[in-house]
């Protein structure tokens, strides 16, 4: 059944088995599940982003009943892929944080790895060569070796050493995972131990584009564990972008017996009398019980599907996140370092003093992401380059990004905005970058379902996934973990909480 027939043949093949049917696509990757008698799971899963994906496989590992429900025909989330004349482009990835030694039993990507029972060759990482930030006129190198990275800080801002010793034993006391986020904010911290307002601005750059949900403001807690994420344990990417890791993940899933519905999007969650989890119902009109529910699909969306359901506080008046960004990919013509471009990424504040301030329509941006995914060590070559930029909530811009189309003239003009700004570094990239796509809220609203296209959720985090509402829990984005290995380590707490 699962050997790949010829693509000539248009053909669905149906099994049965377990009550279901499974249908398998012509390429032998894409899965629907059809129910025809609605089953009682031990738990559902809303979302099949690498968080849904996570808890699903640590739940069937230990005899749950689980099905995973997800609104697209393909995994992933915010982190799959999609095909654009004949090539594959990653809609979310810039790069794998946390990319700890295997020596280092307690990292997250280490935890996660056994808790799923995965292999490290699995996901196929190739390490970064180097990143920089750059400030102003100030730059400072960022790779995998922290102790390196703690050193040119010392000789670069000498009369801060002591003070970035105590911010780093300060960071170390924060935990990664169910911690309250406590109320001060990473500026006001910084700036209790460190006195350049440059070293302060270069260690928020990336820690700000790779996971800020407050505007120009975050809370310590979050800036620790995102800081630790890069700056102490580092970057590296898939030798082949997700869609292998993608795949990889979700024959995992069903390899376990748990039942992935893709297509197959959640419009309701059903209480019962006592306020309690009940059920979920599909876009199709079924209804799937289950014992419990965990929600990946972020705390304001998790609420909507409560319909005019009496919520507890804090889950009732959670905010949607305004955290918005545009990101323009391209083709160069040659090799990135060619152009001078020998980073895996650029982290640039624009203006002598960073703030994470959005594009306006006037305006360009304050700060840019530049990532260049052929300079990471031993990536499958594809000779893009993806910039990154946060917009307005409001205005005439921000009304054209969301709209459902946007010309491509649009999209062209607001790109070459970006590479222009990037072209003042680099003028040798002048006529030699070819536009392939634009990213806008809208996109990011369509592949997350994220109220405003948020990529990071609302600001209102709930970090133990509690939501006050009996058998209903919360994983992903907003339990307060970001990028790909947090979500995948998000999913696993959060099953690890219902297996007790």
């Amino acid at each position: 059944m699962r050997e790949k027939l010829p693509e000539c043949i248009i053909f669905e093949i149906s099994v049965w088995f377990a009550g279901r049917f499974q249908a398998y696509s012509p390429d032998n990757l894409t899965f629907t599940l059809l129910t025809f008698n609605s089953p009682k799971y031990d738990v559902v899963v809303i979302g099949g982003g690498l968080s849904g994906l996570a808890a699903g496989i640590r739940l069937a590992h230990f005899g749950k009943r689980v099905g995973v429900f997800e609104s697209h025909t393909k995994a992933g989330g915010l982190n799959s892929w999609y095909e654009r004349s004949g090539r594959v482009f990653d809609t979310g990835l810039h790069a794998f944080t946390n990319f700890a030694s295997s020596e280092d039993t307690a990292a997250p990507l280490n935890r996660i790895l056994r808790q799923l029972r995965l292999r490290r060759e699995d996901l196929r990482l190739c390490p970064q060569s180097h990143s920089t930030i750059r400030c102003g006129t100030t730059e400072l190198l960022l790779d995998n070796d922290f102790e390196a990275f703690r050193q040119r800080v010392v000789k670069q801002f000498p009369e801060d050493q002591a003070g970035f010793e105590a911010l780093l034993q300060r960071i170390e006391q924060c935990a990664y995972a169910d911690a309250p986020q406590p109320e001060r904010t990473a500026r006001e911290v910084l700036a209790e131990h460190l006195k350049s307002k440059r070293l302060q601005d270069l260690l928020c750059l990336p820690v700000f584009f790779f996971g800020n949900a407050w505007g120009d403001q975050m809370p310590f807690g979050a800036f620790a564990t995102l800081f630790k994420s890069i700056f102490i344990e580092g970057f590296a990417r898939p030798q082949d972008g997700m869609r292998p890791v993608i795949e990889h993940l979700t024959s995992r899933l069903l390899e376990t017996g748990a039942e992935l519905h893709l297509g197959c999007g959640v419009t309701k969650i059903n209480l019962d009398n006592s306020g309690k989890f009940q059920s979920i119902l599909d876009n199709s009109g079924q209804v799937f019980t289950a014992d419990c529910c965990l929600s990946t699909i972020g705390a304001v969306e998790t609420r909507k599907l409560l319909g005019d359901t009496d919520v507890p506080v804090p889950l009732s008046k959670v905010q949607p996140g305004e955290v918005q960004f545009v990101e323009a990919l391209f083709e160069l013509d040659e090799p990135a370092a060619a152009y001078g471009l020998t980073d895996c990424m650029q982290f640039i504040g624009l203006e002598p003093n960073f703030a994470f301030r959005p594009m306006s329509s006037n305006a360009p941006t304050d700060s840019l992401l530049v990532c260049v995914p052929d300079n990471y060590i031993g990536v499958t070559p594809t000779r893009m380059l993806r910039l990154s930029a946060p917009v307005a909530s409001l205005g005439p811009l921000h009304n054209d990004l969301c709209r459902d189309a946007m010309s491509p003239g649009v999209k062209s003009i607001l790109a070459q905005t970006l590479l222009a700004q990037l072209g003042a570094y680099y003028p040798r990239l002048a006529g030699h970058a070819r536009f392939l796509d634009l990213y806008t809220p809208h996109t990011f609203h369509r592949f997350t379902g994220h109220a405003n296209g948020a990529i990071y959720g609302s600001p209102d985090k709930f970090a133990d996934g509690a939501t006050g509402v009996p058998g209903l829990a919360l994983a992903g984005t907003d339990q307060g973990l970001l990028g790909i290995v947090g979500a995948l380590l998000s999913g696993v707490l959060a099953a690890n909480r219902i297996l007790k």
